[in-house]
């Protein structure tokens, strides 16, 4: 195994071995000098901890484990590796259990790739003999670290051509994480260990105002984008990929939140079709988990994509079952889009995208001109602005409503958001309204639209909007009580 533990069978029962094998430094690579060393145990976790116990001790490094009178001296480089375990065990369990074990799995292998980055400068290097580790900060004790010293670490790595902004950003949040993992494992306060990365992160890129091509409000000959983007999805290999770009468009839902979303969050069956993002698949103002719950109405194309989900991922999952009598048979996804992760989302965008330009290519169209004509940087995270945009322009509802409904922190966020074209028309858009006093019930208990387009506990609305909804519940009770009669 590759943490130093074997199982091994005796008469009396199985054991577990625990190995530790090291090479002093400076001591030729033939093994001749290596220190080894075995013992037994009847429990892997007592085996697992003598071994990276041992093994620290002899390379006389401290061990990171449980052991809060040692946490002052741990160096950056442990904790790394201490955060490094933790998520290759998550990531196996992951993978026996067939499904992401809990919430926090679904981005552990980029976190872990993050993570890696920091302690290697080559991390994907497989012979851990020739990764160069950054001594320079791996060396650092972890109350030592600044957010200097993880800048000018990052701030190289730009300069270098070593990933973009985005990336950097990406790697100083890792950080965080670890620091957040450490303190709750070793029962510390972030006054005792305070997180280095708060001033440390790069600004982000500007935004984005990219939107798909309208070939007839252009007034060009080239063919509508969204029209290409949906022919092109339909000839993937992701069957989910035409009616999640639907989706992503008519909601200008979040990716992360579009591969969250259950089907216990989507209403199709109702007069005014819509969808719930609970809290815990919202963000919040600063990014995390946990953001304010909202609700997004369905226009007719939406709703048709979600029934569209729905068969398709029941098709294949009978499929898969008739061709595989012999193996455990699957269920359909509680998923409407049957993928574990945002990155999934993004690779078969990639492949969808790169799969057209290699059909042009084939066609006579050389790369270059495949590449700047054939979707030219466009991302999936544009779809949302695109959507946004559409709500000002096709909808007449209020500037507070839609930045409700995006789940924008400020009106400041929704403008930057919103890309107006010269054609804007102000159209209700088909089965997208909802007229304040709508009543629906969640678990959070009656909820009511505000004459603001936003949804308030029964106890919160005041007036007019009070009335529509005591009535709304009148006329519901009534209801209940014929068809109970």
């Amino acid at each position: 195994m590759s943490d130093g533990v074997f199982r091994r069978h005796r008469k009396s029962g199985d054991v577990f071995q625990a190995q530790v094998r090291v090479r002093p430094e400076g001591a030729p690579r033939d093994g001749s000098e290596d220190i080894y060393e075995s013992r037994n145990f009847s429990d892997y976790d007592q085996a697992l901890d003598w071994q990276q116990t041992r093994t620290a001790e002899i390379k006389g490094e401290l061990r990171v484990g449980r052991h809060p009178t040692r946490i002052p001296q741990a160096m950056f480089g442990n904790a790394i590796r201490w955060g490094l375990d933790i998520l290759d065990r998550r990531i196996e369990a992951s993978r026996l259990a067939g499904q992401m074990v809990d919430g926090s799995t679904s981005n552990d292998k980029n976190l872990r790739a993050k993570l890696k980055w920091w302690l290697w400068e080559n991390p994907e290097e497989p012979d851990e003999e020739k990764r160069i580790e950054r001594t320079d900060i791996t060396r650092v004790a972890l109350v030592s670290l600044d957010k200097w010293k993880l800048k000018a670490v990052t701030e190289g790595a730009l300069a270098a051509g070593d990933g973009g902004t985005a990336t950097q950003i990406h790697r100083i949040n890792a950080v965080a994480w670890l620091f957040k993992l450490w303190r709750d494992e070793h029962k510390l306060t972030e006054t005792q260990l305070p997180t280095p990365t708060d001033e440390a992160r790069f600004t982000a890129p500007a935004g984005r105002s990219r939107r798909c091509r309208d070939a007839q409000a252009a007034g060009t000959d080239k063919l509508d984008e969204e029209a290409a983007l949906l022919t092109e999805a339909r000839l993937s290999k992701s069957t989910w990929l035409a009616p999640a770009i639907i989706i992503s468009i008519d909601t200008a839902i979040r990716q992360d939140e579009l591969v969250s979303l259950n089907w216990g969050d989507v209403f199709t069956g109702v007069a005014k079709p819509y969808i719930h993002l609970r809290a815990q698949i919202t963000k919040g103002a600063k990014g995390e988990r946990g953001g304010k719950e909202r609700t997004v109405p369905l226009s007719k194309r939406a709703v048709e994509a979600f029934h569209e989900l729905k068969a398709v991922n029941e098709a294949e999952v009978t499929t898969w079952n008739a061709e595989h009598p012999d193996r455990p048979p699957r269920k359909t996804s509680p998923k409407p889009v049957p993928v574990a992760t945002p990155r999934a989302v993004g690779h078969a965008w990639d492949t969808m995208i790169d799969g057209a330009r290699t059909r042009a290519v084939e066609g006579g169209m050389s790369p270059e001109d495949a590449e700047e004509s054939i979707f030219p940087d466009l991302k999936w995270h544009d779809l949302r602005h695109e959507g946004v945009s559409r709500w000002f322009e096709r909808t007449t509802w209020s500037e507070m409503r839609i930045s409700t409904m995006a789940g924008h922190s400020s009106l400041e966020t929704t403008r930057i958001y919103t890309h107006l074209r010269g054609q804007d028309v102000e159209v209700e858009a088909d089965g997208l309204t909802d007229d304040p006093g709508t009543v629906k019930l969640t678990e959070a208990g009656i909820m009511v639209l505000s004459v603001k387009g936003e949804w308030l506990q029964f106890q919160q609305t005041r007036g007019l909007t009070r009335a529509h909804a005591e009535a709304a519940i009148r006329d519901a009770a009534s209801e209940l009580d014929r068809i109970a009669t």
